[in-house]
């Protein structure tokens, strides 16, 4: 689970949704929402999964709500990182495990500016 801060209300609020209608296009309660949105609740992989088709955006996307301080210095070392993963280890990743890494990757070179 993630206990952490999440872009649900974000997404609600910019497609002027109400908390019964944001719940009921992901199939669950108001309450659930409510404390889903509010962090109270930690996301799950079903309910990040939720979310995404919900308001129509990746599941990274459902994930993070905070743009870092520090763009350039996040996004040379996400590169590092991903530099590092060389064919061997994504071979052998799952199916999901190298989607969720796309995901991941697709997210980061959304949200950060390439250093100079």
């Amino acid at each position: 689970m993630l206990g952490m801060a999440n872009a649900l209300k974000k997404l609600r609020a910019a497609r002027g949704w109400t908390h019964d209608l944001a719940a009921e296009r992901m199939g669950i309660s108001r309450g659930q929402f409510i404390k889903l949105e509010r962090g109270e609740r930690g996301l799950t992989e079903r309910t990040i999964a939720l979310a995404a088709k919900a308001f129509g955006v990746p599941p990274a996307e459902v994930i993070g709500d905070d743009e870092p301080d520090d763009h350039e210095d996040i996004h040379s070392c996400l590169r590092r990182v991903f530099e590092k993963i060389d064919q061997e280890t994504t071979d052998e990743m799952t199916s999901k495990e190298r989607d969720a890494l796309l995901t991941l990757m697709t997210f980061v070179n959304r949200h950060t500016k390439p250093s100079s």
